[in-house]
């Protein structure tokens, strides 16, 4: 079966751990950690122990060290045939000095090669290698090929130590490189709210990314001609982050609605919208984070999505544009709370959520405090004495807000449950620190 774009972004979020189990991060640290140690560290301390294991045996022992090891090695290079069979063997000679034996206990560390005329058979080559210790004439009259010095094999147990240290301080520098490497680009679970994992980034390298943002104080802005005259642009603009929605522009309305955007969340439908002004959207509000939604048919991420591919055409354009989209768990986890608040499932009423009921779980999830601005309660319509406004303060000749929010609420298919949404909003004050302004909300 062949998977699409979305479902193998899901897979690989499993694998490469971005759910809350043990990162992969930790099991490749682990096996690089053991392959640094058997084949780098575990010789080291090896040798370590046994030349301390050496020193401390002769201590007790009174014994006392630098005797010179000599062997003799026949080699031949003809086929191995009566006198001229090759010969091997290996003489380890004690040095004595007036008498007294002394043991083997170190490995020399000066090299000699003494040439002796021998009568040997054809093709048969005769070499006397003698390996002498540093013992002060020691070294005998004889003709010098090459001398090695070999610290590795002499060294005395304190550098052995310090050089032990420093082999390890440099594994522990490579391990945490490695995984600076490795975590840099990716959310920690630890750190970032589990909720946001709902919003993931168009990229166009298909780039598992999620929105990570998180705001003290909320200021979301509706569309509603409820904003006209009310002056709330500079309390606004002086709050942490603001949230807007669909196109509802701030140009020309900077002393009602404010100048800036933190975040736009906006409809599938309203990405044309954005599309056909796309200097303003994209160009001159590349600091704006965008949060896009739809059904899985215009966002599927397989090529055939339509509206998605719009989308990730502008992310191509613009490199520098944050640009996410919520996944089909989030839109469906948004269902499920619809359901919860109304005890009706919204598909079975034939009804859509609106891009606000959506803009208003995402403050919740990354804000502390949020403040609403121009947001009618579910009774406002129903009052004798309420005003007649637009139903979005950039469109003063479209339909009122009311007579749309009613016309939606009672229609049997493809409308948005504005009033009931507005009434779960109430709940949710109640038990978040949402407070609305703009008209204000009696709870």
């Amino acid at each position: 079966m062949k998977l699409t774009d979305a479902k193998l972004c899901e897979e690989l979020e499993c694998l490469l751990g971005a759910s809350e189990e043990i990162p992969l991060m930790v099991s490749l640290l682990r096996e690089l950690g053991l392959i640094t140690w058997r084949l780098v560290m575990g010789p080291v301390a090896n040798r370590m122990w046994k030349m301390l294991k050496g020193r401390y045996q002769r201590a007790e022992t009174g014994e006392r060290s630098g005797p010179a090891l000599r062997f003799r090695v026949l080699s031949q290079t003809a086929p191995s045939s009566g006198s001229g069979k090759a010969l091997a063997e290996k003489k380890l000679t004690e040095s004595r000095k007036d008498g007294e034996k002394r043991q083997t206990s170190g490995i020399a560390f000066i090299v000699t090669i003494k040439e002796e005329k021998v009568e040997k058979p054809a093709n048969t080559q005769l070499a006397d290698h003698t390996l002498l210790s540093s013992t002060p004439g020691s070294v005998p009259d004889n003709r010098h090929y090459n001398i090695h010095k070999l610290p590795l094999l002499n060294m005395r147990p304190k550098q052995m130590l310090r050089l032990w240290f420093s082999m390890l301080i440099l594994t522990l520098l490579l391990l945490f490189w490695f995984g600076v490497l490795i975590t840099r680009d990716s959310p920690s679970p630890a750190t970032q709210n589990s909720s946001l994992r709902g919003y993931s980034k168009i990229s166009p390298h298909r780039k598992i990314e999620f929105l990570d943002v998180h705001c003290s104080h909320c200021a979301v802005v509706s569309s509603s001609g409820q904003m006209l005259g009310v002056g709330a642009g500079d309390e606004i603009d002086r709050t942490g982050c603001v949230i807007r929605m669909n196109n509802a522009p701030t140009r020309g309305y900077e002393k009602d609605v404010g100048n800036r955007t933190t975040i736009r969340v906006v409809s599938h439908t309203s990405v044309p919208l954005l599309v056909g002004n796309e200097k303003y959207y994209f160009k001159q509000s590349a600091s704006t984070t965008y949060v896009f939604w739809g059904p899985k048919r215009n966002m599927r991420q397989d090529g055939k999505g339509i509206i998605f591919n719009v989308l990730l055409k502008l992310a191509i354009k613009y490199r520098k544009l944050n640009m996410y989209v919520l996944t089909q768990d989030k839109i469906e986890y948004c269902d499920s709370v619809f359901q919860n608040e109304t005890g009706k499932n919204r598909m079975k009423t034939g009804a859509f959520l609106s891009t606000g009921f959506f803009t208003m779980i995402l403050a919740m999830d990354m804000c502390d405090r949020i403040s609403v601005y121009g947001m009618i309660d579910d009774n406002y319509c129903s009052r004798a004495n309420h005003s007649d406004v637009p139903y979005h303060y950039y469109e003063q000749k479209s339909i009122s807000e009311c007579r749309m929010y009613t016309y939606h609420e009672f229609t049997q298919r493809g409308g948005h449950r504005f009033i009931t949404e507005k009434s779960i909003y109430a709940k949710w004050a109640t038990q978040h620190n949402i407070q609305f302004k703009h008209p204000a909300w009696q709870l």
